[in-house]
């Protein structure tokens, strides 16, 4: 198990769900075993870099947090993968730095997990 680490040292890989019934689309992270969903890659992509850019903050902030790989049969996904496109990589960014820019709206939660409970903070 690791507790540092960040965005950029990460590798995710992007699959379409089969234990799914409505075929979304999963980003995995190999490092952090961390997942988003989305109905398209590009979404997918957008709610990983999010929960990523989250996931890294809190392991800063907290170091009991603690993370490990995602299992084996994730990782044999990397050998059939192939680079995601440029032009839907230059399309994420797009859509997150507009994001960025929009201020909070409706309640903002923190859920944690400690001790095997639930606990949310709004």
């Amino acid at each position: 198990m690791a507790r540092t680490g960040d965005i950029q040292a990460d590798v995710w890989i992007i699959y379409k769900s089969v234990e799914d019934d409505a075929g979304r689309w999963v980003a995995h992270s190999l490092k952090t075993d961390q997942i988003a969903m989305g109905d398209s890659v590009l979404q997918a992509y957008v709610v990983m870099k999010r929960v990523m850019r989250a996931f890294w903050e809190s392991v800063g902030e907290d170091d009991t947090i603690v993370y490990s790989p995602a299992p084996k049969e994730i990782h044999d996904r990397l050998r059939r993968a192939r680079p995601i496109p440029n032009a839907l990589l230059v399309r994420a960014e797009e859509l997150l730095a507009r994001r960025s820019e929009r201020k909070p709206s409706g309640t903002i939660f923190k859920v944690g997990i400690r001790n095997q409970t639930l606990e949310t903070v709004g």
